[in-house]
């Protein structure tokens, strides 16, 4: 027997999501703000090779937090008919269709593909002049539109098709509502007695939609696993390693558990305890996968172009100070007659003017060679140190 839960422990676990939503899309204001701060202030071209990715970084964060906001749009607590804010509801079933359209066909896929083009290009090591943003948002945009007019066909099949949404073969596949809890429609009018809400939609996961997200799934996490194989492949530093295993594992446990939670609902009806825990975890899952891409391939590279910055800054300094210093004593060196060296008879000029031009050169923010940086400018990797040729 399937055990039902009542109306005010499904606002219990709607207030939950709320917040995890709320946490989320903060995150993703957060990391968009970061991005923006430091990319103004990063003026060095040595740095700005490490942040050269900071448009698309900031996309992926604003596409982070509508996909938070998103799961607002299915909410009992905000639009069903006992609403919190609206008595008796507020078009609950255009909700719950705008919601399969606008979080499984664009912000989910869009979001996922851009983490994906940004591996991609961090992998291949395109310069800055290569236009890499631009690519990244046109591939990525490009590549969810399919998903995206399979989940608006999914989200308005119900509407535009008629069949029979009692029989529970139709009913599993394309309804994006439920309208047989009227228990929990009742509404008091004021007069001492309770009727029926119009605005008798609880939202579900129809089949059709979770199909399709199945399939960019399984699309995604193969070449989403090969290109962050490279990367951590290539990657030298131990740290680097980790994160990308870190985003491996996050990713690849958390997407397919969620596209499973959303299928396993059409088992369970609204107000039943499997479909409300199960929706309850899809929600974890997501917030969390989001964390984990957004800390690994947004906030943490930009942190890391930042020490870089700062090191930088730190060896101009130093170069400055051994420059002056050297000034003095040329200054109060006696005068004696040159001798011949190594560095007359080769052409190569001697160590400590070597060393001074390229401190002063570090200061100016040129660089001789784009070998003093890794295979990766995205972010992902940490500067080499080179010979000058």
């Amino acid at each position: 027997m399937l055990i039902s839960i009542s109306q005010q422990a499904v606002n219990y676990i709607d207030y939950v999501v709320i917040g995890l939503s709320s946490a989320m899309f903060l995150m993703g204001l957060s990391g968009a703000l970061y991005t923006i701060i430091y990319s103004f202030k990063s003026q060095k071209i040595a740095s700005q090779e490490f942040n050269y990715l900071w448009r698309s970084r900031l996309l992926s964060q604003i596409l982070a937090s509508c996909y938070a906001l998103s799961e607002l749009l299915r909410l009992q607590a905000l639009w069903g008919p006992n609403s919190v804010m609206i008595s008796g509801g507020y078009q609950a079933e255009i909700m719950c269709r705008l919601f399969i359209a606008i979080q499984f066909g664009f912000l989910e896929p869009s979001f996922l593909l851009l983490a994906l083009f940004s591996c991609v290009y961090s992998v291949q090591g395109h310069g800055a002049r290569s236009h890499p943003n631009s690519n990244i948002v046109f591939f990525a945009l490009g590549l969810s539109l399919p998903f995206c007019a399979g989940q608006i066909i999914a989200g308005l099949f119900s509407k535009v098709f008629v069949f029979d949404y009692s029989n529970r073969i139709s009913y599993t596949f394309f309804s994006t509502s439920d309208t047989s809890e009227t228990e929990h429609c009742q509404i008091s009018t004021g007069n001492g007695y309770d009727v029926t809400s119009d605005q008798c939609y609880f939202c579900v996961f129809p089949l059709l939609s979770t199909l399709i997200s199945a399939g960019f799934a399984v699309f995604f996490l193969i070449v989403f696993g090969r290109v962050t194989q490279r990367i951590a492949a290539a990657v030298i530093n131990k740290i680097l390693i980790r994160r990308m295993r870190c985003l491996q594992l996050s990713v690849a446990v958390l997407f397919p558990m969620s596209v499973a939670c959303r299928g396993v609902t059409v088992l369970f009806y609204p107000f039943e305890l499997g479909f409300e825990i199960l929706r309850l975890v899809n929600v974890v899952c997501v917030a969390c996968m989001v964390l984990s891409i957004s800390s690994i391939l947004v906030v943490q590279p930009t942190h890391d172009a930042y020490i870089t910055d700062l090191h930088l800054k730190k060896l101009a300094h130093g170069s400055k100070i051994c420059l002056k210093s050297k000034a003095v004593v040329d200054e109060d060196a006696p005068i004696s007659a040159p001798q011949s060296s190594n560095s007359e008879l080769t052409g190569t000029p001697p160590k400590d003017i070597e060393l001074g031009q390229r401190g002063a050169d570090v200061h100016n923010g040129s660089s001789h060679s784009e070998g003093a940086y890794s295979q990766s400018k995205e972010g992902l990797y940490v500067p080499l140190v080179h010979r000058e040729r």
